[in-house]
């Protein structure tokens, strides 16, 4: 049986698909690369064709270790900056604790 070579992932591809698994609240890579091989919406967004295949869930985890913490904290926080200025953000708080909606909720 012929098995299919997958190229390696690249750096831009790793953050579009950190954006849609923190957006998507995807808690596991495994779980994210199966979503997105599923999704039309998410292969455009990452610019790959539908008979193109995604690469293997271990190829995440070997650049997030890779690029460590720090590398991650000034992604997400550039994004929160660029959003805050296209006026798509606003006020201080840039996280929200559910157990207030939840609080909310019982009230």
């Amino acid at each position: 049986m012929h098995k299919e070579v997958v190229p390696p992932l690249n750096e831009l591809v790793f953050f579009k698909l950190q954006l849609v698994m923190f957006f998507e609240g995807i808690r596991s890579e495994r779980e994210l690369m199966r979503q997105a091989a599923d999704r039309l919406s998410v292969l455009w967004y990452l610019g790959y064709n539908l008979n193109e295949s995604l690469p293997d869930h271990s190829s995440l985890t070997r650049i997030r270790t890779r690029y460590g913490v720090e590398a991650f904290r000034r992604f997400f926080e550039t994004v929160v900056d660029q959003c805050q200025q296209a006026g798509l953000v606003w006020g201080k708080e840039l996280y929200a604790d559910p157990r207030d909606a939840q609080r909310d909720k019982l009230k």
